[in-house]
């Protein structure tokens, strides 16, 4: 068993690459197999955890430093991985389906990077105007931040489903021993497991989704809102607020079409 573990894939030849590219398959995969996961993975699933007091505690900055470092780092560890291969000048930048998974997942990465940067304004009392009011992009869902919500997301989850193919292909160009396959290969359906156990298992998601649904926009969903609110917060009729005894605006208590909750949290 163990001597087929380490036998290449093909063992009519050998797995023999030389440590540019190495190093190079070592970073992307701790980037795209590790970083970037974990980074996906808190931003999805830990905004609420478990002994977080929701909703009186709604500013959890447990989820954003995990999300933010864990993606700077898996970037760093990217653009390292990427300049190795280029200056060591191999070729394999420009390799068939390998080159064109690699170069699509890091575009998209490049795009992500961006659309952070350019997210708009946070507002709200955690993050105030300059002139003092609570205006912000985030506060107010306008259309930049909308438009950032949604590419935010689905880009993140194409670039993680491309870096499949991109390290698949990547340890077959290597002819990778076998060992390397089962381990990936454990990684992801170990990852896809932890995907779906979160998503059974989250109390922000599922009280979220139980009591008020993915939105609240119309006024008879608002009305559900407060309600609810109301009931979970101990707050009277008519006096609906958060924590800091703010009141939230219309339709932005529940969590935002991206999963974020709630209305003021950081991002």
């Amino acid at each position: 068993m163990i001597q087929w573990l380490l036998s290449p894939t093909d063992p009519t030849s050998l797995h023999q690459v030389g440590g540019a590219i190495a190093w190079h398959g070592r970073l992307m995969v701790l980037a795209w197999a590790l970083l970037f996961p974990v980074g996906i993975l808190a931003a999805r699933f830990f905004k609420v955890t478990p002994r977080q007091q929701w909703p009186h505690h709604l500013d959890n900055r447990a989820w954003w430093d995990a999300h933010r470092w864990s993606q700077y780092l898996g970037g760093a560890s990217a653009l390292v991985g990427l300049g190795i291969v280029l200056w060591a000048r191999t070729g394999w930048a420009t390799l068939g389906c390998h080159a064109l998974f690699g170069w699509s997942v890091l575009a998209l990465a490049v795009t992500q990077f961006l659309g952070a940067w350019l997210r708009g304004s946070k507002g709200g009392p955690t993050d105030p105007a300059p002139d003092g009011s609570f205006r912000g992009d985030h506060y107010d869902m306008s259309r930049r931040r909308l438009v950032f919500e949604y590419a935010h997301k689905y880009i993140g989850y194409a670039a993680l489903a491309l870096s499949v193919g991109a390290i698949a292909t990547g340890l077959s160009l290597a002819n990778a021993p076998r060992w390397m396959w089962v381990v990936a290969t454990a990684w992801w359906v170990g990852s896809g497991a932890v995907l779906r156990r979160s998503a059974a298992a989250g109390a922000g998601d599922r009280y979220l989704s139980s009591h008020l649904g993915a939105r609240s926009r119309t006024p008879r969903q608002q009305a559900e809102t407060d309600r609810v609110w109301r009931s979970s917060t101990g707050e009277s009729a008519g006096d609906v607020k958060t924590c800091h005894g703010l009141t939230p605006p219309a339709g932005r208590i529940v969590a935002d079409d991206a999963g974020s909750y709630p209305w003021y949290q950081v991002s």
